[in-house]
């Protein structure tokens, strides 16, 4: 009894740290701008960094808890731009613009799914040539998304980047909160049993395909979000761009260095990624980003693969 009581007090306690702790980063990102005294140079560098780690919470959501690592993070928010862009430019209002294309980023999870049967190296090589398949399509539709000339925003409201920081620090928040609440439910504990080993989660009375869908579903919504708003940021689009290959390394070098088994471990990953990425653009050439940041990815798989935070787990 005694022991039992002990316990108690001292996950309540961990419990409180940790939301104490993300509380006050919370404030911290809130006062930001203010801080800065809105300095444009400033704002655009978090903003980047808020655009990294919420796509990296929403990788990790439809990837990492799940154990099936999905390559093609520019499926879905390449989708996500163009899905915004036409619809702003055909004059559906701006927030209802940026639902849909998290909702269309969504629903090209018909390809993945068909591809859920596949696995290991099979199923990553899929998923990766699932955006490039989509890019074509772009190029050919010429008619409806410009091609390879891209496609401008003409009718789009310019707004501020201050503005747009806030509506990334809430698709954020929300990604946080919801994948926060996925891993101290049932679902979070089925999700784990079928990362730890698929094959024997029907011997326990799990329906893996189920859950799997579920969290799939869930952070290709929000990074269809983060597009949809990175969008308004560029007020350009181009297939090549949209579709890049760094969407699909961003959230998984950010996992990888963060550490994708602590609470913070996608949203530091974000942060050290961001800052290498300036320094390289900054003294070496932005050319060399994926060359450098690769070299780097290879050193912590080899000498720290859990990552620069220990291993932490997300259940309070």
């Amino acid at each position: 009894m005694r022991l039992n009581k002990l316990l108690y007090y001292v996950n309540r306690k961990n419990f409180f740290t940790r939301i104490g702790g993300w509380s006050l980063f919370l404030i911290f990102l809130i006062l930001l701008p203010v801080i800065s005294n809105f300095n444009a140079y400033i704002l655009r560098l978090i903003f980047r960094f808020l655009l990294c780690a919420a796509l990296s919470l929403a990788w990790y959501m439809l990837s990492g808890i799940t154990g099936r690592t999905i390559l093609g993070s520019a499926l879905y928010f390449g989708t996500s731009m163009y899905a915004a862009a036409i619809l702003i430019e055909s004059g559906v209002n701006i927030y209802v613009s940026i639902i849909a294309a998290g909702i269309m980023s969504a629903f090209m999870n018909i390809f993945v799914f068909s591809l859920l049967k596949l696995k290991g190296a099979y199923f990553v090589i899929s998923t990766l040539f699932l955006a490039e398949g989509i890019k074509r399509l772009v190029l050919y539709f010429k008619g409806i998304t410009g091609g390879a000339e891209g496609l401008y925003l003409y009718h789009a409201p310019s707004f501020s980047i201050t503005y747009l920081y806030y509506g990334l620090f809430v698709v954020l928040s929300s990604t946080f909160i919801v994948l926060y609440l996925i891993l101290n439910s049932k679902v979070g504990l089925a999700l784990r049993a079928i990362r730890d080993d698929e094959d024997v989660t029907p011997l326990r009375g799990i329906y893996a395909m189920k859950y799997l869908i579920l969290a799939i579903l869930l952070g290709s919504f929000f990074m269809g979000l983060c597009g949809g708003i990175y969008t308004l940021n560029i007020m350009f689009i181009e297939p090549y761009h949209a579709f890049g290959m760094d969407w699909n390394v961003i959230p998984l070098i950010s996992c990888v260095i963060g550490g994708k088994m602590h609470n913070f471990g996608p949203i530091v990953g974000s942060g050290i990624y961001v800052f290498l990425e300036e320094v390289i653009r900054s003294f070496i050439g932005f050319e060399y980003n994926l060359i450098v940041l690769g070299v780097l990815l290879v050193i912590i798989l080899i000498f720290k693969p859990e990552g620069l935070l220990k291993i932490q787990t997300w259940v309070s």
